[in-house]
């Protein structure tokens, strides 16, 4: 067994150049690579635009990561262009992503701000370096008369004037003030000696990071409710996390997965098979979890109420008149009956249905005694619990 051990070892790193003792190929510089690959996503794809109209970029197109995605994808690596994909490619899959989250509304390209320096490598027209809005979207009428629509903010500078570049002189009107308006944005602007760099404008350091990216993501993707999540300790935490899910509308419903445009044979509920399955009738307005709901009202001596929704069901937890720690079990209580209606549910649309509606009502009050008895400070029997639970 040594021996073969010791001609592989040698066969690996005559072939691969590996070291018998790592995993780590001997010939790879083996350092950091986070840092490049984001700044080769980000800095490549935000000089995109600048590269396919001619002129200089605001990053250095010869480092290796700029070469390599030219060399495979063109200039401006096709950031912005409709992309189809029939083989796996890392950084097209980035693009894709980019541009999936614009159309929902997150546009993280609009991150990429330029800070300028000398302007030697800044565009004129097509960056904005003087104000949020590009001279050639601020001045049109000009910018059609510009022969280089690729010229550097220092080349226009030393040219003496405006208009030096342009293919005749503004005819008054619009094109004389648009002119006029370009002269008062660039009066007392001061070139400094530093290089033009983009920076990274969501998280005010400037370097462009992993968690910034997610933290937006998750602040513009995920559900935001109107009220706050409410936690119940004397329940378990998969009991809790079930009923934020039901707060936000998070389940696999049948009208859900519809919506999304997955093909099902019937969006009806399968409780009840009269009103389309989601999260709002399963919960609430199902006549199957009514008579549960019913019942343990009943035997908790509450008002019954019937609701339609995840608010109205917390205007109702708030107008009734128990104690507050007493409460939050009833709540844990409701917490429960949600869970149990989602597995009953699940068990019947999968062939795995195991207890009976009229065993739901019972398993409930069983298993909300062993979970509540021992996460609360009050000692009750099971007899105590049975019969009255708001005198715990």
């Amino acid at each position: 067994m040594q021996v073969l051990q010791k001609l592989e070892s040698i066969w690996a790193r005559f072939f691969n150049g590996t070291d018998g003792k790592s995993r780590k190929s001997s010939w790879v510089r083996w350092r950091p690579k986070m840092q490049v690959v984001l700044r080769y996503r980000f800095y490549s794809s935000s000089t995109g635009p600048l590269c396919s109209n001619g002129c200089g970029s605001l990053s250095s197109k010869k480092s290796l990561w700029a070469r390599v995605i030219s060399a495979l994808h063109g200039d401006g690596g096709k950031i912005g262009k409709k992309i189809t994909l029939t083989y796996p490619c890392i950084w097209l899959s980035i693009v894709q992503e980019i541009d999936m989250l614009k159309l929902q509304g997150l546009d993280l390209m609009s991150f990429i701000k330029p800070k300028l320096g000398n302007r030697l490598n800044t565009s004129f027209w097509d960056v904005p370096w003087r104000g949020d809005t590009a001279f050639k979207e601020l001045a049109p009428r000009v910018y059609t008369l510009e022969t280089l629509k690729g010229i550097t903010v220092v080349a226009k500078s030393s040219h003496g004037g405006l208009n030096q570049s342009l293919h005749r002189r503004p005819r008054g009107g619009t094109e004389q003030s648009q002119l006029e308006l370009l002269q008062d944005k660039i009066d007392g602007c001061i070139l400094s000696n530093s290089n033009d760099r983009w920076s990274w404008s969501l998280d005010g350091v400037g370097d462009f990071t992993v968690s910034s990216v997610r933290i937006a993501i998750d602040d513009y993707i995920l559900p935001k409710g109107t009220t706050k999540t409410r936690w119940i300790k004397e329940v378990p935490i998969k009991i809790n996390i079930h009923a934020w899910k039901v707060k936000n509308d998070c389940f696999p419903t049948r009208f859900n997965m519809y919506r999304r445009g997955m093909e099902i044979y019937t969006i009806l509920c399968p409780l009840c098979n009269s009103t389309a399955e989601s999260s709002r009738h399963l919960f609430f307005s199902c006549k199957f979890i009514r008579d549960i709901m019913l019942k343990i009202n009943r035997w908790w001596e509450v008002d019954h109420r019937e609701v339609d929704s995840y608010d109205e069901w917390v205007e109702w937890m708030s107008s009734i008149r128990l104690p507050i720690k007493v409460k939050k079990v009833f709540e844990g209580i409701c917490y429960i009956v949600w869970w149990y209606i989602w597995n009953w549910r699940n068990m019947k649309i999968f062939g795995h249905e195991t207890s009976t509606k009229a065993s739901i009502f019972d398993e409930v009050v069983s298993w909300s005694f062993h979970w509540i008895r021992f996460r609360s400070k009050a000692s009750f029997s099971w007899i105590e619990w049975f019969k009255n639970p708001n005198l715990i």
